[in-house]
């Protein structure tokens, strides 16, 4: 719940919901079976996914490297946990990305993205990351970044995702594209209803 930063766990059951407040929690990802979170300005945390209980926690720095609508986007694989982290008190500065070790809570790597990112998706020997500069792809291997589709203005890319052996990304335009992921080049734009 950005507005208050807290979470609501859902009872499939009864399609209740419970409001549960770890910390001020800016962004989370599922690890399949429990939640990983980035709390209270710089704290990764692991919620157990049935019981919504703290189980872990990773504090990252004193100072705090996020805040409540301004990144701490995360993503979980490749045995890592990927953060998004601004330069607080910057509008539209570029951010990073940051390869953290979920055992030992060290920083393993930090990659360049640009201004205002979504959540990192991890696909293969990829990472993708939509900003305000458009869609990039860091390669996991060479460790370089890639703009592979620029914003192009107010219609740019808008959210990305994988499947049947593509990434395939919304452009606010009303556009769907599918992508290579080895190239990055689009193999089909598919027009759908705004």
């Amino acid at each position: 719940n950005l507005g208050d930063g807290t979470l609501s766990q859902v009872d499939p059951a009864t399609n209740e919901a419970t409001t549960v407040r770890p910390g001020e929690v800016v962004g989370f990802t599922s690890d399949g079976r429990d939640l990983w979170i980035a709390m209270d300005g710089n704290t990764l945390a692991r919620i157990d996914g049935v019981t919504g209980r703290v189980e872990r926690s990773i504090q990252l720095g004193s100072r705090p490297l996020f805040a409540l609508r301004d990144a701490g986007f995360l993503a979980v694989g490749r045995r890592s946990l990927w953060l998004t982290v601004p330069r607080l008190g910057e509008r539209m500065a570029p951010q990073e990305l940051w390869r953290i070790d979920p055992d030992r809570g060290r920083v393993l790597d930090r990659y360049r993205l640009g201004p205002d990112p979504n959540p990192p998706l991890l696909d293969g020997p990829y990472v993708w990351s939509i900003s305000f500069d458009g869609l990039s792809r860091i390669d996991l291997r060479s460790g370089r970044t890639r703009l592979v589709v620029p914003s192009g203005g107010p219609g740019g890319p808008w959210g990305v995702a994988a499947g049947g052996g593509s990434i395939w990304m919304g452009q606010q335009s009303g556009e769907v594209w599918r992508l290579d992921p080895a190239t990055g080049r689009p193999e089909a734009k598919i027009a759908v209803a705004l």
